[in-house]
Order: C-alpha cells, then sequence, then structure tokens
C-alpha cells in the first residue's frame, strides 16, 4: 500500500481489519501501519491514536521503535511539543540501542522540531 501511494484505501483496509480482528495479535502491528497510512495523509490525530494503539504494553518488536518515533512527529504536527519530548524519552528509554540509523535520524529530527530539552 505504502509503494502503490493508495493511503486512503490502505487505511480502509487496515480499519477494517482491526474491526473485525480487534484482538488478533497482528492488531498492534496492524496499528502501526494504520498510523503510517494516515500520517501520509496528514490525518495527525488519527495517526498518533493509532501509533499509541499499537505501543500498548510497549511490545520488543522490529517497527516498535519506530512507531513511537513516528507518534512523536504526528504530536510535534498536532502542536503538542511536550507529548512528543515525553515520546522521544521512552524511545531513548526502550528502544534506541537496537534502532536502525534511520530511525535514529528521524528521532534526532523530531526531537529538534519539538525542541525537546
Amino acid at each position: 500500500v505504502l509503494d502503490t501511494g493508495d493511503y486512503a484505501g490502505g487505511a480502509k483496509a487496515l480499519q477494517d481489519y482491526l474491526a473485525q480482528y480487534p484482538t488478533s495479535p497482528r492488531a498492534p502491528e496492524a496499528n502501526y501501519w494504520l498510523g503510517r497510512t494516515l500520517a501520509l495523509q496528514n490525518l495527525h490525530a488519527d495517526a498518533a491514536a493509532a501509533y499509541a494503539r499499537s505501543l500498548k504494553g510497549w511490545p520488543q518488536t522490529t517497527w516498535a521503535g519506530d512507531a513511537v518515533v513516528r507518534l512523536s512527529a504526528s504530536l510535534v504536527e498536532l502542536k503538542r511539543p511536550d507529548d512528543a519530548c515525553r515520546a522521544l524519552v521512552e524511545f531513548d528509554q526502550r528502544y534506541a540501542a537496537k534502532a536502525a540509523a534511520a530511525v535514529k535520524i528521524r528521532a534526532k529530527d523530531a526531537r529538534a522540531r519539538a525542541s525537546c530539552g
């Protein structure tokens, strides 16, 4: 979906999946991808909510650190820099050590955009 650019269609498919299988073991990852598709449509409030749902229980998955950083970026877009900075503190504590270089770069950018101390 991200490759084809059909973000609205992808979001709809993910929302349908989550409505049908809300307790699926794949629901957290589906919420992560839902957040990605919503953020690409500049629907940052909905994206932030999807990212937050994906992170319940602080999963230790390959995408979790990226979800925290993307959550913080959506919070910056929503003019919630304090919340964005708190998310980035969680990223540093829980995920930064194992995060890919690209995720660390996005975290640094989000930290600068939120003016974290």
